[in-house]
C-alpha cells in the first residue's frame, strides 16, 4: 500500500476507536535528519554582522577553484556565507557583495584591503 492509505487507515481506525492523533513528528517532506537541521537552524541565533571586511587571502587557481579569507574565515566556491556573497575572484581581488543591515553593498576588496561599514 502507498504511504497515503496508510495515513488515512490509521485515522481511519484513530475515528473509529477514538484515539485519533496527528503527530508533529511526522513529515512526508522531509527526513529526520532534514528536520533536526530545520530545527537547529530556528534555535541557532544569527550569526552576528561584522562592522569591517578584512581580506586576508586568496588562493587562486582558476575561476571554479579558488579560497578567500575575509575576516578570518575561510570561503570557498559555492558556499553559502551568512553575510557575503562572492561575485567573482582573482589572484589580488575580490567582487563581492556585502549584506549589512538590510542593505546589499557591492565591494571590491584587494590582498589585505579593510573596509568599515558606515554607521
Amino acid at each position: 500500500m502507498t504511504l497515503i492509505v496508510w495515513v488515512a487507515l490509521g485515522l481511519v481506525l484513530g475515528v473509529v476507536t477514538g484515539k485519533a492523533q496527528m503527530s508533529t513528528d511526522f513529515s512526508i517532506l522531509f527526513t529526520d535528519q532534514e528536520q533536526q537541521n530545520i530545527q537547529t537552524a530556528l534555535q541557532t541565533p544569527p550569526t552576528p554582522q561584522p562592522d569591517k571586511l578584512h581580506l586576508g587571502g586568496i588562493m587562486f587557481a582558476d575561476n571554479k577553484n579558488w579560497v578567500i579569507w575575509i575576516n578570518d574565515q575561510r570561503i570557498t566556491p559555492g558556499e553559502v556565507h551568512p553575510y557575503i556573497t562572492v561575485h567573482e575572484v582573482s589572484n589580488s581581488q575580490v567582487n563581492c557583495t556585502w549584506h549589512r543591515q538590510g542593505q546589499d553593498l557591492k565591494v571590491a576588496l584587494k590582498l589585505g584591503q579593510m573596509i568599515h561599514a558606515k554607521h
